[in-house]
């Protein structure tokens, strides 16, 4: 991640404290109360999601357990010279026929030349390890796979000894006389095998630091029909289809990987056992370019750390959040706000200027381990040739740690059951949603920024932590459950949206009814800026906040709101800021604690900075969003009861107000509050909606009307 650049963008907010704390450019907002600096107090204290999880636990210690490579020659090994179109054999456990090595007994065997057009196929039933060293090897096999594990009681053992470079490659068709039909017994399915360049019926791992390149031109690069481990080798794939597959697990301890690949980048398959089909990556630099997933599990995806660079298919500007500002360019509102977002303002959201949780905002007793249990999400149907996400997995993502540079066609991390963040980087651009999880979404922690998504962060329940959470969005910013927005306008209705799978979590209630009890955004801590040209925070169910700080610019367009729920939003800590358009605006609504004002103004272009003023005199809050906007909300313990306090918009004077109840409610009865009708049905009030009254028996101050409304 720039950090620069980040940093940077925070600075369009400016924060301190009140009460002779720190005080950032004379602009001040009580943010740092006692209870914030309790919790920045044990920040250090990480969240391990993997703890109190069984099967997390075990993926966790096998994935930084796998041996790495010994020395060969401590033990004995067979020889075997590679001589072009023939092969010098000495020792047993192996035959040589014609341009082929049929190994037949467990052992060490060490290769090294040039092979024109052969294949070294392994059978053994012996109860122990075959073990392929490969010292500057180049196998071409131009009718099949060039390593074939048809049998091995064991493991098949691939190593590449420090300083070596080797090359593995096929032909674009398999017609030798070892490609069998292999029934699987789990699934019943059958298949011709070989299927990869590097192919093995038995779990296959590889190790040692040196390099290894594979060309796949008929289908994949490596294949484990059981499991697939890798400990530290330096691994170039080319493939034609898949990269590494690995049915039961794919399991990476360290190296570096790159893959070019049609199909997916990396995956496990075994859908038939939840306690299989699962990737684990405790450390490693990945490289990947694919037609489809980039990193794929049937079941769970857990990383550790290393750092991760994915691109699927086209890229980000091949989805459909490259329909740049679909949502801004509908027509002006009654308000005369303009729909199009400004020349000159860039993609970032509005920033905080002091982060004030750090990528470990929790202690880790608070972690709730039931949302990780080893349970199995219903899995979305979606086939290989329309799925190019970076970070997909069936039932769940847990990302502990690493560093992720994703640009992705379709989403960049996906599950189709639960995902958490515990902490890590991530730089996202994303065709379509940034993190979707069909049931749970948890962040506790790390440094996440979405420069370009359809909707930035969706789930069916979504909980905040911690962490810095930067949200560029073409529709709505943070989404739960589905979405109340107007993408229909350009083609992209609900047809085309993400499902969200019937689970335990969410089964009594359905997600498309009326019955959103389940379909829930909470907020406890963490720095979160949004900038969406749809909604905001769209909240298909309600909403509460107890912490962190949140600034949301956008959207323009009256048809969206910058915060739009249907239940209830509640705020009873943190800090909430919204810049949006007034047509469809709501605020906190019965039950929030702190002081909120909720402002219609006249229409402001993007970049114009908003300062709330005191009775002093002394700007107090001072942000500047990076939309248009003709409507503010601001919940925060800076507004003091009983206190008198301006918002400025640049050198204009945009509203006035005393804060005599929790939630300030302020309407311009001018021409700009014709925007959109409120929902048919809603209290408006009840839910934070703002209501445009006449002026009869309510004090005007500079053309704003005021009504204090106590919640």
């Amino acid at each position: 991640m720039n950090k620069e650049k980040l940093n940077e963008g925070k600075k369009r907010i400016l924060t301190g404290a009140l009460a002779g704390a720190m005080v950032l450019s004379s602009f001040t907002i009580s943010v740092l109360t006692s209870e914030v600096q309790a919790a920045d107090a044990s920040a250090d204290k990480n969240v391990v999601l993997y703890a109190k999880d069984t099967q997390l636990s075990a993926m966790a210690d096998k994935a930084a357990t796998v041996n790495t490579y010994e020395d060969y020659k401590k033990g004995e090994y067979q020889k075997v010279t590679l001589n072009g179109d023939s092969i010098t054999f000495e020792g047993s456990g192996a035959v040589v026929q014609g341009s082929d090595l049929l190994i037949s007994a467990a052992g060490t065997y060490v290769l090294n030349g040039t092979l024109d057009d052969g294949a070294i196929i392994i059978d053994s039933p012996d109860e122990e390890n075959v073990t392929l060293v490969l010292e500057n090897v180049n196998i071409t096999c131009k009718d099949g796979a060039p390593i074939y594990a048809k049998n091995c009681g064991k493991n098949v053992i691939i190593s590449v000894p420090e300083g070596t470079e080797n090359t593995i490659s096929d032909g674009s068709s398999y017609t030798y006389e070892y490609k069998v039909e292999s029934t699987d017994t789990e699934t019943g399915e059958t298949s011709l095998q070989p299927s990869a360049a590097i192919f093995s019926k038995a779990d296959l791992k590889f190790n040692g630091g040196g390099k290894l390149t594979v060309n796949a031109h008929y289908n994949d690069g490596i294949t484990g029909k059981d499991d697939v481990e890798i400990a530290e080798a330096t691994l170039t794939i080319n493939a034609a289809d898949d990269g590494i597959v690995g049915k039961d697990s794919v399991i990476v301890k360290n190296g570096t990987i790159t893959i070019k690949a049609e199909g997916d980048g990396i995956k496990s398959t075994n859908s038939e056992d939840t306690t299989k089909g699962y990737v684990a990556i405790a450390d490693g630099t990945f490289n990947i370019i694919s037609g489809n997933d980039g990193i794929q599990a049937e079941t769970v995806l857990l990383t550790l750390g290393g750092d991760f660079t994915i691109k699927t298919r086209e890229g980000a500007a091949a989805g459909k959040a490259s329909q740049e500002n679909r949502q801004d360019k509908m027509p002006a509102g009654e308000n005369g706000q303009s729909m199009q977002r400004p020349e000159g303002v860039s993609g970032a959201a509005v920033r905080m200027e002091n982060k004030n949780t750090s990528s470990a905002a929790i202690k880790p007793e608070k972690l709730d381990s039931s949302r990780f249990t080893s349970t199995a999400a219903a899995i979305t149907e979606e086939t290989e040739s329309t799925s190019a996400k970076a970070l997909k997995a069936g039932t769940k993502i847990v990302i502990q740690d690493g560093n992720f540079n994703i640009n992705s066609e379709d989403d960049a991390v996906h599950s189709n059951g639960h995902a958490a963040v515990a902490s890590g980087n991530f730089q996202i651009a994303a065709g379509d949603d940034g993190i979707h999880a069909d049931t749970t979404l948890e962040i506790y922690g790390g440094d996440i920024n979405i420069t370009k998504s359809y909707e930035g962060i969706e789930s069916a329940e979504i909980t905040i932590e911690g962490g810095s959470i930067e949200i560029v969005s073409s529709d709505d910013g943070i989404n739960v459950a589905g979405g109340n927005d107007n993408s229909g306008f350009v083609g992209f209705g609900p047809m085309n949206r993400d499902s969200f799978t019937t689970s335990a979590a969410i089964t009594s209630q359905a997600i498309a009814g009326s019955d959103k009890a389940e379909q829930k955004l909470t907020i406890n801590g963490g720095e979160i800026n949004v900038n969406a040209s749809g909604d905001g925070i769209d909240i298909n169910g309600s909403g509460y906040m107890t912490g962190g700080t949140v600034a949301v610019s956008g959207p323009t367009n009256n048809g969206n709101g910058g915060l739009d729920y249907d239940g209830e939003f509640v705020v009873t800590g943190g800090t909430l800021i919204v810049a949006g358009a007034s047509g469809m605006a709501q605020a906190p609504g019965s039950g929030t604690t702190v002081n909120t004002i909720a402002a219609a103004v006249t229409a402001q272009a993007a970049g114009t900075s908003i300062q709330l003023i005191d009775s002093s005199g002394t700007a107090v809050m001072a942000f500047t969003p990076e939309k248009g906007f003709s409507h503010i909300v601001i919940s925060s313990a800076v507004i003091q009861t009983g206190k008198a306090y301006k918002i400025m918009g640049g050198d204009t004077e945009l509203a006035s107000f005393t804060a005599d109840s929790t939630v300030t409610n302020l309407s311009d009865n001018g021409a700009g509050n014709k925007g959109m009708a409120p929902r048919a049905g809603a209290d408006n009030m009840q839910n934070g909606q703002m209501e445009f009254p006449n002026n009869g028996g309510i004090k005007q101050e500079r053309g704003m009307t005021q009504n204090n409304n106590t919640q």
